[in-house]
């Protein structure tokens, strides 16, 4: 590593300072810095924030899958907060509480409303929405014994 390397790698990591590493179950997708919580009502979603959601609710129905069978281990969450529990444990439970709101706006007609980032939020969604709502089903299925 060069001199120049070393500086920018450096200020790199400075400028930076409220990124905390990400947790993975080795199994998902690392993600690798998961910066501080963005401010869901000034800007959209990115594509790492659907990205933390798919992780999550993947860790979570792949353990919900497992605990479903004879003889495993009930699942260590209550109703309604399983994957945050998965959350949780990856080190993202901010980021990702703050991203599920959005995501459920999205998908949810009930609680869908109009934003100023509508539009490219449903874009960034649209080619993984019938996962997220299988993904969905299926968390909160197995929570409300459905």
């Amino acid at each position: 590593m060069n001199l120049f390397s070393a500086v920018f790698t450096g200020l790199a990591v400075w400028s930076s300072p409220t990124s905390v590493p990400a947790n993975t179950d080795g199994n998902a997708t690392q993600i690798a810095m998961v910066e501080a919580v963005p401010n869901y009502e000034v800007t959209a979603l990115s594509q790492a924030d659907v990205d933390i959601y798919l992780q999550v609710m993947r860790a979570s129905a792949d353990h919900i899958q497992h605990v479903s069978m004879p003889g495993a281990a009930a699942a260590p969450a209550t109703p309604g907060t399983y994957d945050e529990a998965v959350a949780e444990q990856q080190g993202v439970r901010p980021r990702y509480d703050a991203i599920k709101t959005v995501v459920q706006a999205q998908l949810d007609p009930a609680v869908a409303s109009e934003t100023p980032f509508r539009a490219a939020d449903d874009a960034l969604l649209a080619p993984h929405a019938s996962e997220i709502q299988a993904l969905q089903k299926q968390v909160n299925g197995f929570i409300y014994g459905q």
